[in-house]
């Protein structure tokens, strides 16, 4: 019986983070709409509202579930969590332009500049802003305190392994070198979690990366 409970725990964390994962789509509500180049350039400031109200309660929805399910099991300094943040934000830097020394682009980056083209205003607030909070909250913030939560080494580097490894999966489109890349950030971003117990931390990393 308390297997079965259990169990059925388990199924309901994973269809919650599937569920928040597609909602995230709906802060980019006019790629269901499918404009040409000019009418999203013409437009991008009434998408840029209605993108914003949606990420604006996708934040809410994501922090109040956050709150709820957050372990507080680390009391972190506030010096030591500044240190690792920006101890963390160097490495993520570092490694995005090593990266960029060997590859012109990525295929999500690509994406993410042809948007900047057609609504760069619109894809400012969305990549500079938006995603950064909204996918630390769900892959950090309330991922990391659902799954692999045994006080053992193996759950934690678990942990931090799954979720660097499936924001990898969001942000490329198979099994390349893009995965590894787009993983190690992942895995960078999970690690700041990990240690300062703060969101507050791998949003600043994330923000500073897609800012910089």
């Amino acid at each position: 019986m308390k297997r079965g409970v259990m169990n059925l725990k388990k199924v309901k964390n994973i269809l919650l983070i599937l569920g928040l994962t597609i909602l995230v789509s709906f802060t980019n509500f006019e790629v269901f709409f499918n404009l040409s180049a000019q009418e999203l350039g013409n437009q991008q400031f009434k998408w840029l509202v209605i993108d914003g109200v949606f990420a604006i309660l996708i934040v809410s929805l994501t922090y109040l579930i956050y709150k709820k399910v957050i372990k507080n099991d680390k009391d972190v300094s506030i010096k030591n969590k500044l240190l690792m943040t920006l101890g963390f934000t160097l490495l993520a830097v570092g490694i995005n332009y090593l990266y960029g020394l060997f590859i012109d682009t990525t295929a999500n980056q690509n994406l993410v500049n042809e948007m900047r083209m057609q609504a760069p205003i619109l894809a400012a607030f969305q990549v500079r802003l938006f995603a950064p909070i909204i996918e630390e909250m769900i892959w950090r913030g309330i991922f990391m305190n659902l799954f692999f939560m045994k006080n053992t080494a193996i759950s934690k580097v678990c942990q931090v392994f799954t979720s660097g490894l499936f924001f990898g999966f969001l942000h490329t489109y198979g099994i390349n070198f893009e995965l590894l890349l787009y993983s190690i950030i992942g895995w960078i971003l999970a690690s700041t979690y990990y240690f300062t117990k703060d969101i507050r931390c791998p949003i600043i990393v994330h923000l500073a990366l897609n800012n910089i």
